[in-house]
């Protein structure tokens, strides 16, 4: 059946059912927010009956917003034009005293938004189990846990009570021509098990073997069976229940018949014995409480939620009318599904696209009785016509493998159509540059190799869009090009993070968006669950969730018998211990002795693939909760309080540190494609896919609209005789079919996040390739064709850097050395990670802190405060302090060197005006002022001149013969070059491993050599040789260059250089003193490492 083209939400009839597929860039939620509102206006439905269900936490917060703000402009009378006509003409249809019921009632809406229903599906499955406890047969109160938590401790125990050791079991697994054709590399049963139990979730088919009881196979189907009940019986025992469990209780109410494929682990979770009339009594109350229900992102579900949502507002027992008049008195529920298949790319979480094509079916039905309409959003708004055009080409194309990503179902692209207005009229790409552009690696032998030639490729284009003086014209307004509008798209994490390194090294700021950051890990769980177990000793599930970590590592009988255990049990013991450490605000010893508990570091150290990962995580933990504990003076629950936080935050859908990078920096985006997908930049760059690695856990693929698991190295009962060999080739096949669609899908959300320009690598290995290497250069050799105007070749004319300071070890970055090695006994040697700033502590504690992280330090405050008889000027007296010291180095961070404003006479401090810099760009002036209103001060002209005068001054003055910082180009500079190098067992007295950290301000290349600069905001008597002497020597900032000079010299040695030859010197500028054709504010000292090296030794024993 046809679709309907929807051009504009007031189309969209409300009187039926309906069926959206809303195309990338195409408005979805604009759509969706008017529905919303036309809900209300329109069937005066209350906030609280309008159901709206989307994927994330981010998504429904900006729902809200934006809902809020459309009824907000209904009230203020301030709608857009298209919407305002829409209104107007609602209030025409009734009488003037119907018209003003129904704006008292928007009103009334606008009051009342906090019971708008609008949740996550884990946030509306916990309001139903709220609300309908009782009908839902579950406990009035519950404790929300992680599953994967429990599993960390319940999977390493069932693996110790194997009937085979694990090393014999995969020996026997090794030894399988099964596993030869299927597998590369060696097995970790840990991990299959873990995979296992992950993707047995839901309505998926488990096809396993039924060979003998002793067969490898099966003692690993045992205790995935084992684990899956211990975990069952111990959240319910606790009183438990995961987010998952909340979708299973709901569906099993409502929908009481048993799924084909559910396994009895299921059947146990949910316990529920609902006859049909009481499930059905239940959606029928479901669909009264919520009369209007859109659910977004549709293609995302999974076949337990489509259960839901059709039991409450298909299967209910009342139906819409077939014709478009509704009675007032028409309570039926109406269900919108909104989603587009083609970006379906969460199958790894559980997404079930033939649950989606089995709904469309069901939708198609219900139009065919007059009940819903089918509707298809097809007008790009985000794009500019040259782009579509573009993609238009490379999806329509023979080579772009919809079939495959389709099967039987209706998933062809659809040719996109431009509004009638352009939002990027005016913007002119580049010379040589089109809307989509391939770059083909020339000279390049081997992936690491094009990889590398790859990075440097994206690295050199991005200094040539936002140096070269282009710019965007979005809406009207021209801007020219900067960090922020562009974004690299890489297909896994472990790509994005290999560009992020090359783009440092590069000098180029960058950030990597959804980056999963120590305290969304494991570890931040496990030592939160001990922490609050010490707070609340009296409270039994958080003192068994403690002990359920690998802080004790106690085994799950052990635990039901705690009550039972003498006081003077080790265990109890340690928790008496460590609950009076943390009752002493003793933090460094408590989290000393947690860091070296026995079993700890035994289970641990047993996962050999990532007992260093571990350890270093619970390290960086311990130390930023006992910065925080010192710093703010935190009692136990004020650090518990402190942890929530930083976990909670660490796991937000980016939304706060989005804005914040977007409001006052400007980075590149660095980011993998599924964390993309709702985004979008006028520049993205594509980076990697052009090879795989060939490993296989799991074959996946559907049959009969089913999704059906192999795991491997098992093989199909039905086909068993057949030769192993044989049935793992036709497995393999089967999912690389499977995987080649979610590629297809996955590289459709990667190419339409761009509105402006694309570049994509052009590239066919020879083995191993991946879908940028395989389909995705089928379609655009095709699309080339169909459209040779919008494609361009790019190759690299503008390359100004040398390798020595561009070129990262191939997926690292410079800044980020390799992680220490982890002695072979942690109760005696533990990694320390330290910094200049932390050896000065541990010399001199009676300085603040904080403040000595900072280059404005504390010692640095108390010479400002002297008596010395200095003479202040403007700078001195508004910009002091610690605050002064971060303000100008984020300046001097971003700032664009090369200005003409600093090549031009120096004024004198009380003629800055804005006459004076008439050529100052408008990127440093935006820096400037923005970084004022950020610290605090003001953006007038007796805040903002000294500053500009002090730049000025810094740009124009040669701090080295014949050289001037406004003559470096940002090819030959990086700011805040990040570094870690190991030294000796000996610092400062403490004994252990040792690694050195730091950030070195700006190193820069002159004449052929290299040097090292640090900004100094100090106030000092006089800025002539023999005070900045003193200077350095009472901070200690020789050491500081001492250390920075190890560094520095590591990282050229290790890139074949010679550090000798090349390292020029050590260059500290003391901004305040610093004049053009003097020297004052200027120290500089040579490099001679053999010096540096006898300082070391002498100082800290490096």
């Amino acid at each position: 059946m046809s679709m309907q083209d929807l051009n504009h939400p007031y189309d969209f009839d409300l009187s039926k059912h309906g069926w959206i597929e809303a195309s990338a860039g195409t408005g979805k939620t604009f759509t969706i927010e008017r529905l919303v509102v036309r809900a209300i206006v329109e069937e005066k439905i209350p906030i609280s009956s309008i159901l709206t269900v989307t994927f994330t936490e981010k998504a429904t917060g900006e729902l809200k917003d934006r809902i809020r703000g459309l009824l907000q402009n209904i009230v203020d009378g301030s709608l857009a034009e298209g919407d305002r006509q829409w209104f107007e003409e609602q209030q025409r249809k009734h009488g003037e005293q119907e018209a003003s019921k129904t704006f008292a009632f928007v009103k009334e809406s606008l009051d009342r938004f906090d019971e708008a229903a609008i949740f996550t599906i884990h946030g509306f499955c916990q309001s139903l189990l709220t609300e309908y406890s009782f009908e839902l047969g579950r406990l009035l109160k519950y404790e929300l846990v992680n599953d994967n938590d429990l599993l960390e401790t319940l999977i390493p125990d069932a693996l110790r009570r194997l009937p085979v050791s694990e090393s014999h079991l995969l020996e026997r697994l090794v030894r399988s021509e099964f596993w030869k054709v299927t597998h590369s590399g060696e097995p970790r049963l840990e991990n299959t098990v873990r995979n296992l139990l992950r993707m047995l979730k839901g309505n998926v088919e488990p096809r396993l073997s039924s060979a003998s009881e002793d067969s490898p196979m099966q003692i690993v189907l045992r205790m995935v069976r084992s684990i899956q009940d211990n975990l069952t019986r111990l959240k319910a025992e606790r009183g438990w229940i995961s987010y998952d469990d909340m979708i299973l209780h709901v569906r099993d109410a409502l929908c009481p018949t048993t799924d084909r494929f559910k396994d009895q682990a299921t059947d146990r979770a949910t316990d529920q014995k609902k006859d049909p009339d009481t499930s059905r009594k239940l959606a029928s109350a479901i669909g009264e409480r919520f009369r209007f229900a859109i659910i977004d992102e549709f293609q995302d579900t999974d076949a337990l939620q489509w259960d839901i949502f059709s039991a409450c507002f298909l299967d209910s027992g009342r139906h819409v009318s077939r014709t478009s008049d509704r009675k007032s008195d028409d309570r039926s529920p109406r269900l919108i599904l909104v989603g587009d298949p083609k970006q379906s790319i969460y199958g790894f979480r559980g997404a079930d696209l033939n649950a989606y094509f089995r709904a469309k079916k069901r939708f198609v039905a219900l139009t065919e009785k007059g009940e819903a309409h089918l509707y298809r959003i097809n007008r790009n708004f985000r794009s500019s016509p040259e782009y579509i055009q573009a993609l238009n080409a490379i999806f329509q194309s023979e080579g772009y493998p919809w079939n495959v990503a389709s099967g039987d179902n209706d998933l062809a692209y659809v040719l996109k159509d431009c509004p009638t207005g352009n939002r990027w009229e005016g913007t002119e790409l580049p010379q040589g540059r089109r809307p989509m552009n391939l770059w083909r690696p020339e000279n390049a032998d081997g992936a690491a190799a094009i990889r590398l030639a790859h990075a440097r490729h994206i690295c050199n284009e991005i200094r040539f869009l936002t140096a070269g003086g282009h710019e965007l014209c979005k809406d009207g307004k021209r801007l020219p090009v900067s960090y922020g509008d562009i974004c690299i798209l890489a297909r896994s994490k472990k790509e994005a993070t290999g560009i992020l390194g090359h783009l440092r090294a590069a000098g180029i700021p960058a950030s990597f968006y959804k980056q999963a950051g120590v305290f969304e890990s494991v570890e931040a769980l496990e030592i939160l669950y001990v922490l609050e177990g010490l707070a609340e000793p009296a409270r039994s599930s958080a003192v068994q969730k403690a002990l359920l970590t690998r802080f004790f590592g106690i085994s799950i009988e052990l635990i039901q018998a705690m009550d039972e255990l003498p006081v003077d049990h080790p265990f109890r013991e340690r928790l008496q211990r460590w609950h009076e450490l943390a009752g002493e605000n003793r933090w460094p010893q408590l989290f000393r002795e947690m860091m070296t508990v026995d079993e700890l570091f035994a289970l641990v150290h047993a996962d050999a693939g990532g007992w260093e990962r571990s350890l270093t995580n619970y390290e960086q933990i311990f130390h930023a909760l006992e910065e925080r504990a010192l710093r703010n003076g935190l009692d136990l629950i004020g650090i518990v309080r402190q942890l929530k936080e930083l976990i909670r935050e660490g796991s937000l859908e980016e939304e706060e540190t989005l804005h914040k990078q977007e409001t006052e920096e400007q980075r590149v985006r660095v980011m993998t494609i599924h964390a993309s997908k709702g985004l979008e930049f006028p520049i993205v760059f594509i980076y990697g896919g052009l090879t795989e690695g060939t490993n296989i856990d799991f074959f996946r693929f559907y049959e009969e609209e089913h999704p059906v698991i192999v795991p491997v190295p098992w093989f199909d009962p039905d086909k068993k005789e057949l030769d192993r060999s044989e049935s793992g080739l036709r497995y393999k096949e089967l999912h690389k079919s499977f995987a080649r669609a979610e590629n297809a899908r996955l590289y459709y959300v990667a190419l339409t996040r761009a509105a402006v320009m694309c570049y994509i690598p052009t590239y066919r290995p020879n083995r191993n390739a991946g879908p940028v290497g395989t389909f995705l250069q089928d379609a655009l050799d095709e699309a080339m064709k169909l459209s040779p105007n919008v494609f361009a070749e790019v190759r690299d004319q503008h390359q100004t850097i040398a390798s020595i300071s561009r070129s990262p070890i191939d997926g690292q970055s410079t800044a980020q050395l390799p992680e220490p090695v982890l002695p072979a006994h942690l109760q005696e040697r533990k990694a320390d990670l330290l910094s200049y700033s932390s050896i000065v502590r541990q010399r001199a504690e009676r300085i603040d802190r904080e403040e000595l992280d900072h280059d404005a330090s504390a010692s640095e405050v108390i010479l400002e405060t002297s008596d010395v008889d200095v003479q202040p000027t403007s700078l001195d007296t508004i910009f002091r302090g610690a605050e002064a010291g971060n303000f100008f180095h984020e300046i001097l961070e971003r700032l664009d060197f090369q200005d003409d404003a600093f090549r031009e006479e120096q004024p004198s401090d009380s003629l800055f005006s804005e006459d004076v810099y008439p050529s100052l760009s408008t990127r440093n002036r935006s820096l400037i002022r923005r970084k004022l209103d950020q610290y605090g001060y003001r953006t007038d002209s007796d805040h903002e001149g000294p500053v500009v005068l002090l730049l000025h001054r810094l740009m124009r003055t040669q701090i080295l013969p014949g050289f001037r910082l406004c003559d470096l180009k940002p090819a030959d500079r990086i700011h805040e070059m990040e570094f870690v190098f190991r030294y000796s067992e000996n610092v400062a007295g403490i004994r252990g491993e040792r690694f050195f950290t730091g950030f070195i301000d700006l190193v820069f290349r002159h004449e052929g050599r290299i040097y090292l600069l640090d900004w100094k905001t100090n106030r000092l008597p006089a800025y002539d040789r023999p005070h900045l002497d003193e200077a350095m020597r009472s901070h200690q900032y020789d050491l500081q260059y001492s250390l920075y000079a190890r560094a520095l010299s590591g990282w050229l040695e290790s890139r074949g250089h010679d550090p000798v030859a090349e390292l020029g010197g050590m260059i500290y500028l003391f901004l305040r003193g610093v004049r053009p054709g003097a020297s004052d504010g200027i120290f500089f000292e040579t490099a001679s490492l053999e010096e540096v090296s006898r300082k070391l030794a002498r100082e800290i024993g490096a």
